[in-house]
């Protein structure tokens, strides 16, 4: 589960951001929408990802 979290984190991060839809048409055949939003939604807590707008925004963290 965290290793999908890290490369959808990778993911956005690497393309600047994408539409969350977009996101979730690419990963349609290997999870649910109840998933993939559950996923979002903890990724988003954690203060990995950030949405506005339905568009996806990778938080780097500040190094340690």
């Amino acid at each position: 589960w965290n290793g999908v979290k890290d490369v959808i984190c990778e993911t956005v991060q690497a393309l600047n951001g994408m539409p969350s839809g977009h996101l979730y048409a690419q990963l349609m055949g290997l999870m649910s929408l109840d998933v993939y939003n559950k996923m979002l939604s903890e990724l988003k807590q954690e203060g990995r990802i950030s949405e506005s707008g339905y568009f996806l925004t990778a938080i780097e963290k500040a190094p340690a």
